[in-house]
């Protein structure tokens, strides 16, 4: 038997021991690839929507690769402990510390290998369920199909053999740091009394403070721009908060006599620091995962909201038809009927509303300008609930399209709108900026009698 072999074997002949780390990084895995499926979802693909979703998507699965390293080296470690006096028999048989140190590598990126074969399999197996799931979460009218996500395999597979490789460098350096006596008496090692710092007991809590109080206030696009700060905030005041916080809280109720001396609390609290400081490394890594799943989903939602907001405010009217001067009006007639045929056959609720908008010449204008009357706006207005007024005779109001991306404010509009045609000085008494009619960057509204 070879070398290989016999660590091959190993893995296989222990699958109880083996089970619990190669579980825990599966399960790392399988995290990490949902989230890159649904960054290189193709029904995702295209407009600034999918930028800021792929943004945090890829964001949440740098956090989870960072936080997946320290889960899995920690339950290595924890494995590795549990196999110091096996590994101190091997040696006593006449194992070197160079063939120990191979062995643990050879085992570790063995189980790396399955583990992330395995992790990618799951998540393929329950993809079209996630993938329905975020359907109905963040009430997508567009399904997302199921899809061979090569990317997202390939950038699993390539992240994860990497990380257990490096890994692998860790527990070597690890061992290398362990004699043979320390091997054997590792299981009767006396624990070190468990110390806590004030100062860094005092920053877990200023930064959890500061944290979650950011991220409570900040509201809108600020959102985005507070999300790595807040994150990097909160991970730093949870890592201590598990590592420092919680061991100072316990040693503080060991030095109230009167709580610590009080029935089973004696107990309670010299065990309770030691169990803390043991499981703090995995109480950390937990909360953060779940916290980065949970904070991934909301951004979701959150983003969708946003979006769906904004849409709805930039387009008050889901649809709208417009017809030119020299169209006929059996034409007009014959769209408008069919659109109304498509959407009393679909069930869909609706209110036709009509507005007419005219072209004016005004004196002193090399450009004609668009004009409505002002009982046709406040009916459009009142609809779409933005503010209705009533221009007096001799006044008129300037309706800017309110989106700055699309309109320039260059041309300020007129500050006396004549118009000829009608006979009629009217001056324009203010503007406002208004999303009522997107395909003009100007319209005027003007007294029902000079359009009539």
């Amino acid at each position: 038997m070879t070398f290989r072999q016999f660590a091959f074997n190993n893995v296989l002949r222990n699958k109880r021991t083996y089970a619990a780390y190669f579980f825990s990084s599966a399960f790392s895995v399988m995290v990490f690839f949902v989230y890159a499926v649904f960054a290189f979802h193709p029904g995702l693909a295209g407009g600034a929507l999918h930028s800021q979703v792929a943004t945090g998507m890829h964001f949440a699965e740098a956090i989870i690769y960072v936080f997946s390293f320290f889960f899995v080296l920690y339950s290595m470690g924890a494995f590795l402990k549990s196999r110091k006096k096996e590994f101190g028999l091997m040696m006593m048989h006449g194992m070197t510390d160079l063939q120990l140190r191979l062995m643990v590598s050879i085992e570790n990126m063995l189980i790396g290998f399955f583990a992330t074969i395995g992790g990618i399999g799951i998540g393929l197996v329950m993809e079209k369920l996630i993938l329905l799931l975020a359907e109905n979460l963040l009430e997508l009218e567009e399904t997302l199909p199921f899809y061979v996500p090569v990317k997202a395999m390939g950038l699993t597979f390539a992240a994860f053999m990497v990380l257990f490789m490096v890994i692998s460098l860790f527990t070597v350096s690890i061992l290398r740091s362990s004699g043979l006596i320390e091997l054997l008496k590792s299981s009767v090692k006396p624990k070190p009394e468990p110390k806590a710092s004030f100062l860094l007991s005092l920053l877990a809590a200023a930064l959890l403070a500061a944290g979650y109080g950011i991220a409570l206030r900040v509201r809108g696009t600020a959102v985005a721009a507070a999300l790595i700060p807040v994150s990097v905030m909160v991970i730093i005041g949870t890592y201590f908060l598990f590592t420092q916080l919680s061991v100072f809280l316990v040693r503080l109720g060991k030095r109230n006599r009167g709580l610590f001396w009080r029935r089973t609390n004696l107990l309670l609290f010299s065990d309770l620091a030691y169990r803390m400081k043991d499981n703090a490394r995995i109480f950390f890594i937990v909360a953060i995962l779940s916290t980065v799943a949970f904070c991934a989903i909301g951004s979701l939602v959150g983003f969708k909201s946003m979006y769906v907001g904004i849409l709805t405010k930039e387009n008050p009217f889901a649809m709208q038809y417009q017809s030119y001067p020299g169209q006929a009006r059996e034409t007009e007639e014959l769209h408008v009927g069919r659109i109304r045929e498509v959407l009393e056959e679909e069930g869909v609720a609706y209110r036709h509303l009509v507005a007419e908008l005219k072209y004016a010449a005004p004196a002193g204008s090399e450009r004609p300008v668009m004009v409505i009357g002002a009982s046709q706006y406040n009916a459009l207005a009142e609809a779409a609930g933005l503010e209705t007024f009533a221009p007096g005779d001799r006044e008129a109001v300037l309706l800017y399209y309110a989106n700055p991306a699309v309109r320039s404010r260059s041309d300020e509009g007129l500050r006396v709108l004549e118009l000829p045609e009608a006979s009629a000085q009217l001056d324009v008494s203010r503007s406002l900026d208004s999303y009522l009619f997107p395909m003009y960057a100007q319209v005027y509204v003007v007294p029902d009698a000079v359009v009539a």
